[in-house]
Protein backbone atom coordinates (compact mmCIF):
# COMPACT_ATOMS: atom_id res chain seq x y z
CA UNK A 1 0.00 0.00 0.00
CA UNK A 2 0.71 3.69 -0.59
CA UNK A 3 2.79 5.71 2.22
CA UNK A 4 2.38 8.83 3.05
CA UNK A 5 5.47 10.85 5.08
CA UNK A 6 4.90 13.49 7.30
CA UNK A 7 7.24 15.82 5.35
CA UNK A 8 5.64 15.51 2.20
CA UNK A 9 2.25 16.73 3.53
CA UNK A 10 4.22 19.82 5.45
CA UNK A 11 5.16 21.01 1.78
CA UNK A 12 1.72 20.42 0.59
CA UNK A 13 0.41 22.30 3.40
CA UNK A 14 2.64 25.13 2.95
CA UNK A 15 2.66 25.44 -0.24
CA UNK A 16 -1.02 26.20 0.09
CA UNK A 17 -0.54 28.24 3.13
CA UNK A 18 -2.56 26.06 5.15
CA UNK A 19 -2.33 26.96 9.17
CA UNK A 20 -4.04 23.63 10.17
CA UNK A 21 -2.54 20.75 12.16
CA UNK A 22 -0.77 18.67 10.09
CA UNK A 23 -1.23 16.00 12.06
CA UNK A 24 -5.08 15.94 11.13
CA UNK A 25 -4.25 15.68 7.67
CA UNK A 26 -2.12 13.02 8.20
CA UNK A 27 -4.65 10.87 9.85
CA UNK A 28 -7.06 11.78 7.22
CA UNK A 29 -4.62 10.76 4.27
CA UNK A 30 -3.45 7.24 6.03
CA UNK A 31 -7.21 6.68 6.93
CA UNK A 32 -8.54 7.47 3.47
CA UNK A 33 -5.32 4.74 1.97
CA UNK A 34 -6.17 2.20 4.37
CA UNK A 35 -9.93 1.79 3.70
CA UNK A 36 -9.88 2.63 -0.31
CA UNK A 37 -9.74 -0.81 -1.61
CA UNK A 38 -12.68 -2.05 0.54
CA UNK A 39 -14.75 1.24 0.06
CA UNK A 40 -14.23 1.03 -3.70
CA UNK A 41 -13.59 -2.21 -4.59
CA UNK A 42 -10.65 -1.17 -6.42
CA UNK A 43 -6.63 -0.14 -5.54
CA UNK A 44 -5.88 3.54 -4.85
CA UNK A 45 -5.29 4.74 -8.72
CA UNK A 46 -1.35 5.87 -9.68
CA UNK A 47 -2.65 6.88 -13.50
CA UNK A 48 -2.85 3.89 -15.27
CA UNK A 49 -6.57 3.14 -14.90
CA UNK A 50 -8.30 6.23 -16.57
CA UNK A 51 -11.69 4.27 -16.03
CA UNK A 52 -11.45 5.25 -12.62
CA UNK A 53 -13.65 8.54 -11.28
CA UNK A 54 -11.18 9.80 -8.45
CA UNK A 55 -13.07 13.21 -7.30
CA UNK A 56 -16.25 11.65 -6.10
CA UNK A 57 -14.55 8.40 -4.70
CA UNK A 58 -11.95 10.46 -3.02
CA UNK A 59 -15.28 12.34 -1.46
CA UNK A 60 -16.84 10.12 -0.38
CA UNK A 61 -13.94 8.44 0.98
CA UNK A 62 -13.21 11.47 3.16
CA UNK A 63 -16.76 11.53 3.93
CA UNK A 64 -16.49 8.02 5.53
CA UNK A 65 -13.38 9.33 7.41
CA UNK A 66 -14.33 12.56 8.36
CA UNK A 67 -15.63 12.28 12.09
CA UNK A 68 -12.91 9.60 12.84
CA UNK A 69 -10.01 12.25 12.48
CA UNK A 70 -12.33 14.89 14.61
CA UNK A 71 -14.35 16.24 11.94
CA UNK A 72 -14.29 20.59 11.76
CA UNK A 73 -12.50 20.72 14.93
CA UNK A 74 -9.71 19.27 13.90
CA UNK A 75 -9.08 21.71 11.47
CA UNK A 76 -8.81 25.80 11.83
CA UNK A 77 -11.98 27.76 10.92
CA UNK A 78 -14.63 25.15 10.50
CA UNK A 79 -13.11 23.28 7.21
CA UNK A 80 -15.57 21.58 5.32
CA UNK A 81 -15.28 18.18 4.39
CA UNK A 82 -16.49 18.21 0.72
CA UNK A 83 -15.27 21.87 -0.77
CA UNK A 84 -12.93 21.70 -3.78
CA UNK A 85 -10.12 23.09 -1.48
CA UNK A 86 -10.26 20.61 0.74
CA UNK A 87 -10.12 17.37 -1.57
CA UNK A 88 -7.34 19.19 -3.34
CA UNK A 89 -5.23 19.07 -0.75
CA UNK A 90 -5.76 16.33 0.36
CA UNK A 91 -5.38 14.49 -3.40
CA UNK A 92 -2.31 15.94 -3.42
CA UNK A 93 -1.23 15.08 -0.20
CA UNK A 94 -1.91 11.49 -1.27
CA UNK A 95 0.00 12.20 -3.74
CA UNK A 96 -2.24 12.41 -6.58
CA UNK A 97 -0.80 13.11 -10.41
CA UNK A 98 -1.93 16.12 -12.07
CA UNK A 99 -3.44 14.91 -14.88
CA UNK A 100 -5.91 13.17 -12.40
CA UNK A 101 -6.93 15.63 -10.59
CA UNK A 102 -7.56 18.10 -13.61
CA UNK A 103 -9.32 15.56 -16.15
CA UNK A 104 -11.82 14.63 -12.78
CA UNK A 105 -12.16 18.21 -11.95
CA UNK A 106 -13.44 19.08 -15.81
CA UNK A 107 -15.29 16.18 -15.45
CA UNK A 108 -17.60 16.81 -12.65
CA UNK A 109 -17.91 20.34 -13.66
CA UNK A 110 -19.22 18.92 -17.16
CA UNK A 111 -21.66 16.57 -15.53
CA UNK A 112 -23.00 19.38 -13.20
CA UNK A 113 -23.73 21.47 -15.94
CA UNK A 114 -25.01 19.43 -17.85
CA UNK A 115 -27.71 17.40 -14.66
CA UNK A 116 -28.46 21.17 -13.88
CA UNK A 117 -32.16 20.97 -15.10
CA UNK A 118 -32.35 17.65 -15.18
CA UNK A 119 -36.12 16.33 -13.96
CA UNK A 120 -35.95 13.45 -11.21
CA UNK A 121 -36.89 10.08 -12.96
CA UNK A 122 -40.40 8.67 -12.36
CA UNK A 123 -41.59 12.49 -12.82
CA UNK A 124 -43.90 12.96 -15.65
CA UNK A 125 -44.25 16.05 -17.83
CA UNK A 126 -47.25 17.67 -17.65
CA UNK A 127 -47.70 19.74 -20.87
CA UNK A 128 -50.91 21.52 -19.20
CA UNK A 129 -48.42 23.31 -16.25
CA UNK A 130 -45.49 22.78 -17.40
CA UNK A 131 -43.50 24.57 -20.46
CA UNK A 132 -40.36 22.34 -20.68
CA UNK A 133 -38.39 19.68 -18.84
CA UNK A 134 -34.81 18.06 -19.45
CA UNK A 135 -34.96 14.07 -18.62
CA UNK A 136 -31.77 12.20 -18.50
CA UNK A 137 -30.81 8.50 -19.99
CA UNK A 138 -34.26 8.10 -22.60
CA UNK A 139 -31.95 6.67 -25.31
CA UNK A 140 -29.94 4.37 -25.04
CA UNK A 141 -25.72 3.96 -26.44
CA UNK A 142 -27.34 2.33 -29.16
CA UNK A 143 -30.08 4.23 -30.30
CA UNK A 144 -27.73 7.07 -29.96
CA UNK A 145 -25.25 6.10 -32.57
CA UNK A 146 -28.14 4.97 -34.80
CA UNK A 147 -29.95 8.38 -35.45
CA UNK A 148 -26.40 9.86 -35.35
CA UNK A 149 -25.36 7.67 -38.19
CA UNK A 150 -28.55 8.10 -40.32
CA UNK A 151 -27.36 10.86 -42.60
CA UNK A 152 -24.15 8.46 -43.44
CA UNK A 153 -25.79 5.35 -43.78
CA UNK A 154 -28.94 6.81 -46.59
CA UNK A 155 -25.95 8.42 -48.41
CA UNK A 156 -24.64 11.32 -47.17
CA UNK A 157 -26.96 14.63 -47.72
CA UNK A 158 -29.44 12.04 -49.48
CA UNK A 159 -32.65 13.77 -47.93
CA UNK A 160 -31.05 16.78 -46.21
CA UNK A 161 -31.92 20.58 -47.08
CA UNK A 162 -30.60 23.51 -44.91
CA UNK A 163 -32.89 25.29 -42.42
CA UNK A 164 -35.45 26.91 -44.02
CA UNK A 165 -35.08 28.92 -40.75
CA UNK A 166 -33.74 33.14 -40.38
CA UNK A 167 -30.81 32.42 -38.16
CA UNK A 168 -29.99 35.60 -35.41
CA UNK A 169 -31.10 38.96 -36.62
CA UNK A 170 -32.00 37.62 -40.14
CA UNK A 171 -28.37 36.47 -40.90
CA UNK A 172 -29.83 34.14 -44.10
CA UNK A 173 -29.82 30.44 -43.53
CA UNK A 174 -26.73 29.88 -46.25
CA UNK A 175 -24.58 31.25 -44.34
CA UNK A 176 -25.11 29.28 -41.11
CA UNK A 177 -24.10 25.65 -42.77
CA UNK A 178 -26.20 23.93 -40.78
CA UNK A 179 -28.18 20.84 -42.24
CA UNK A 180 -31.64 19.57 -41.06
CA UNK A 181 -31.79 16.07 -42.12
CA UNK A 182 -35.53 14.59 -42.48
CA UNK A 183 -36.01 11.57 -40.82
CA UNK A 184 -39.28 11.12 -39.80
CA UNK A 185 -41.63 8.26 -41.32
CA UNK A 186 -39.71 4.64 -41.96
CA UNK A 187 -36.06 6.59 -41.69
CA UNK A 188 -35.95 6.69 -37.88
CA UNK A 189 -35.19 3.25 -36.30
CA UNK A 190 -37.61 3.72 -33.51
CA UNK A 191 -40.93 5.11 -32.02
CA UNK A 192 -40.00 8.57 -30.12
CA UNK A 193 -42.79 8.47 -28.80
CA UNK A 194 -43.70 4.92 -27.58
CA UNK A 195 -39.93 5.40 -25.89
CA UNK A 196 -41.31 8.14 -23.76
CA UNK A 197 -44.33 7.09 -23.09
CA UNK A 198 -43.36 3.67 -21.74
CA UNK A 199 -40.49 5.53 -19.82
CA UNK A 200 -43.22 7.12 -17.87
CA UNK A 201 -42.44 10.64 -18.94
CA UNK A 202 -45.28 11.29 -21.04
CA UNK A 203 -49.43 10.00 -20.92
CA UNK A 204 -50.44 7.36 -23.09
CA UNK A 205 -51.93 9.11 -26.24
CA UNK A 206 -48.90 11.35 -27.34
CA UNK A 207 -47.86 9.87 -30.59
CA UNK A 208 -45.00 10.42 -33.54
CA UNK A 209 -46.02 11.08 -37.19
CA UNK A 210 -45.37 9.43 -40.29
CA UNK A 211 -44.31 12.20 -42.65
CA UNK A 212 -40.63 12.25 -42.96
CA UNK A 213 -41.16 15.93 -41.32
CA UNK A 214 -41.93 14.88 -38.29
CA UNK A 215 -38.34 13.80 -37.03
CA UNK A 216 -35.06 15.66 -38.50
CA UNK A 217 -31.55 15.52 -37.26
CA UNK A 218 -29.43 19.07 -37.19
CA UNK A 219 -26.31 19.18 -37.37
CA UNK A 220 -23.17 21.01 -38.88
CA UNK A 221 -22.06 19.69 -41.53
CA UNK A 222 -18.46 21.47 -41.86
CA UNK A 223 -16.24 23.05 -38.81
CA UNK A 224 -16.50 26.32 -39.12
CA UNK A 225 -16.59 29.59 -37.18
CA UNK A 226 -19.55 30.54 -39.33
CA UNK A 227 -21.86 28.27 -37.30
CA UNK A 228 -21.55 29.89 -33.98
CA UNK A 229 -24.60 32.45 -34.55
CA UNK A 230 -27.96 31.62 -32.48
CA UNK A 231 -30.65 31.46 -34.15
CA UNK A 232 -34.11 33.56 -33.87
CA UNK A 233 -36.26 33.18 -31.21
CA UNK A 234 -39.35 31.28 -32.40
CA UNK A 235 -42.08 28.66 -31.35
CA UNK A 236 -42.14 25.58 -33.27
CA UNK A 237 -46.09 26.38 -33.55
CA UNK A 238 -48.61 29.00 -33.80
CA UNK A 239 -49.71 29.78 -30.22
CA UNK A 240 -53.03 31.41 -31.75
CA UNK A 241 -54.34 28.44 -33.93
CA UNK A 242 -52.45 25.02 -31.66
CA UNK A 243 -52.48 24.24 -27.98
CA UNK A 244 -49.32 23.92 -26.69
CA UNK A 245 -50.37 21.08 -24.46
CA UNK A 246 -51.40 19.03 -27.51
CA UNK A 247 -48.16 19.64 -29.63
CA UNK A 248 -44.99 19.24 -28.38
CA UNK A 249 -41.28 19.56 -29.15
CA UNK A 250 -38.83 16.91 -27.95
CA UNK A 251 -35.01 17.67 -28.72
CA UNK A 252 -32.77 14.77 -28.48
CA UNK A 253 -28.85 14.99 -27.32
CA UNK A 254 -26.97 13.03 -29.78
CA UNK A 255 -23.87 14.59 -28.53
CA UNK A 256 -22.56 15.96 -25.38
CA UNK A 257 -22.71 19.64 -25.06
CA UNK A 258 -26.08 20.31 -26.47
CA UNK A 259 -27.84 23.59 -25.33
CA UNK A 260 -31.51 25.01 -25.86
CA UNK A 261 -32.08 28.63 -24.99
CA UNK A 262 -35.13 29.79 -23.71
CA UNK A 263 -37.43 32.35 -22.96
CA UNK A 264 -39.32 31.89 -20.16
CA UNK A 265 -40.09 30.05 -16.92
CA UNK A 266 -40.76 26.17 -16.89
CA UNK A 267 -43.73 26.59 -15.04
CA UNK A 268 -46.86 28.21 -16.70
CA UNK A 269 -47.92 29.96 -13.62
CA UNK A 270 -45.46 32.08 -14.71
CA UNK A 271 -45.85 34.56 -17.38
CA UNK A 272 -43.14 34.74 -19.89
CA UNK A 273 -41.04 38.04 -19.42
CA UNK A 274 -41.04 41.21 -22.14
CA UNK A 275 -39.44 39.92 -24.93
CA UNK A 276 -38.17 40.54 -28.65
CA UNK A 277 -35.65 39.12 -31.50
CA UNK A 278 -33.13 41.04 -29.73
CA UNK A 279 -34.17 39.63 -25.74
CA UNK A 280 -31.23 37.22 -24.22
CA UNK A 281 -32.33 33.78 -23.28
CA UNK A 282 -33.91 33.41 -19.31
CA UNK A 283 -31.94 30.06 -19.25
CA UNK A 284 -29.42 27.91 -21.79
CA UNK A 285 -30.76 24.28 -20.91
CA UNK A 286 -28.24 21.32 -21.21
CA UNK A 287 -29.56 18.26 -22.09
CA UNK A 288 -26.95 15.80 -21.02
CA UNK A 289 -26.35 13.29 -24.03
CA UNK A 290 -28.90 10.66 -24.53
CA UNK A 291 -31.41 12.97 -22.55
CA UNK A 292 -33.84 15.10 -23.82
CA UNK A 293 -35.71 18.19 -23.66
CA UNK A 294 -40.01 18.19 -23.26
CA UNK A 295 -41.39 21.59 -24.56
CA UNK A 296 -44.88 22.64 -25.28
CA UNK A 297 -45.22 23.69 -28.71
CA UNK A 298 -45.69 27.80 -28.10
CA UNK A 299 -42.20 27.58 -25.68
CA UNK A 300 -40.27 30.45 -26.94
CA UNK A 301 -36.96 29.09 -27.80
CA UNK A 302 -33.95 28.73 -30.76
CA UNK A 303 -31.53 26.94 -32.19
CA UNK A 304 -28.21 26.65 -29.71
CA UNK A 305 -24.80 27.91 -31.52
CA UNK A 306 -23.03 24.89 -33.03
CA UNK A 307 -19.60 26.73 -31.76
CA UNK A 308 -17.69 25.25 -35.28
CA UNK A 309 -18.23 21.58 -34.16
CA UNK A 310 -20.67 19.03 -35.34
CA UNK A 311 -23.10 18.62 -32.36
CA UNK A 312 -25.95 16.32 -33.47
CA UNK A 313 -29.34 16.23 -32.00
CA UNK A 314 -32.78 14.86 -32.98
CA UNK A 315 -35.78 16.89 -33.39
CA UNK A 316 -39.47 15.26 -32.89
CA UNK A 317 -42.56 16.92 -33.15
CA UNK A 318 -45.41 15.03 -31.12
CA UNK A 319 -49.06 15.53 -31.10
CA UNK A 320 -51.57 14.08 -28.16
CA UNK A 321 -55.17 12.21 -28.98
CA UNK A 322 -56.41 13.42 -32.57
CA UNK A 323 -54.76 16.79 -32.61
CA UNK A 324 -53.95 17.07 -36.53
CA UNK A 325 -50.48 17.80 -36.89
CA UNK A 326 -48.86 15.45 -39.60
CA UNK A 327 -49.60 17.47 -43.00
CA UNK A 328 -49.78 20.91 -40.80
CA UNK A 329 -46.11 20.56 -39.62
CA UNK A 330 -44.75 18.88 -42.97
CA UNK A 331 -43.11 21.93 -43.80
CA UNK A 332 -41.48 22.74 -40.79
CA UNK A 333 -42.73 26.33 -40.47
CA UNK A 334 -41.53 28.16 -37.42
CA UNK A 335 -43.52 31.44 -35.83
CA UNK A 336 -40.74 33.59 -35.14
CA UNK A 337 -40.86 36.16 -32.53
CA UNK A 338 -41.48 39.74 -33.92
Amino acid sequence: MRRVSDAHIARVLAKHKVIDDPSAWTSLARRVLKGWEEMHGARFPDGSDVSLNVGQRLERSVRAEWEAVGGENAFIWGRRQSSRRTLTILAQCLGLPQKWRNADSQESRAKRRQHRHVTPAGTRFDATTTRYAVYADVLTAEQVQDARGLPERVRYGKGASRLHMVNRFGESSEESDRMQWYCGGTHLPFNCAQILVKKGILDEGYSQGTATHTASIIYTRRKTASAENQQQWHTDFDPDLRDGADHISVIFALDDNVTVPIIGDASLVNPLPPHNKDSPPTLKLAVPKGGCVLFRGDTIHAGMRDKGRSIRRMHVYLAKGTARYVDEVADNKAYFVA
